[in-house]
C-alpha cells in the first residue's frame, strides 16, 4: 500500500538585489530556451521577453494548482 503524496513545502525567499525571484528565474530559463531555438532569427527582443514572462507565469500557475488539477493557462 502506498502512502498518498505529501505536498512539498514551498521555498519562498524574498527577492534581493543579488537574488532573482522564482518567476524571474523561470523567465530567464524560458528566455534562454526561446533564444536557443530561434534558428531563423525571427524572434524580436520584445517578443522573446513577453513569451518568456508568459511561460514563467504559466509555470507558476501550474505549480500553484493542486496536484492533478492543472489547467491550461490563458495567455
Amino acid at each position: 500500500m502506498t502512502e498518498p503524496k505529501k505536498a512539498r513545502p514551498r521555498l519562498s525567499l524574498p527577492p534581493t538585489p543579488d537574488r532573482l525571484t522564482r518567476r524571474e528565474s523561470f523567465a530567464a530559463f524560458a528566455l534562454a530556451g526561446l533564444l536557443a531555438s530561434d534558428q531563423g532569427g525571427h524572434l524580436t527582443p520584445d517578443r522573446a521577453a513577453r513569451l518568456a514572462a508568459q511561460q514563467a507565469d504559466a509555470l507558476e500557475a501550474a505549480l500553484a494548482a493542486p496536484h492533478g488539477e492543472e489547467e491550461a493557462p490563458t495567455v
